[in-house]
């Protein structure tokens, strides 16, 4: 989901390939998306559905707990930099769990 907000530090070459919509979440809430998944998610997966979504690492603490606050078993994983990068949750089951 778009997850910067202007005050991102972006590299130029990000803002002239990728359209704003893409990019930014609404300023007064850069949640957003993240909420509405976290929130209207589990009515659009199956029985063990899973959801990956990239993450800004500056919020990923933040958005790990809006998730686990909302019923989701959940967990960061990290990119090849080492940074916080992807949020992994499944609704009702466990993450690791076959099936």
């Amino acid at each position: 989901p778009p997850y910067l907000v202007r005050d991102d530090g972006i590299e130029a070459e990000v803002l002239a390939h990728e359209p704003a919509p893409a990019l930014f979440a609404p300023p007064e809430d850069p949640l957003h998306f993240y909420r509405r998944i976290a929130l209207q998610g589990p009515g659009h997966l199956r029985a063990g559905g899973r959801v990956y979504c990239e993450l800004p690492h500056e919020r990923a603490g933040e958005i790990l707990k809006l998730f686990e606050n909302s019923g989701w078993n959940a967990r960061i994983l990290r990119d090849l930099a080492g940074r916080e990068r992807v949020l992994a949750g499944s609704f009702g089951k466990a993450l690791g769990q076959n099936g």
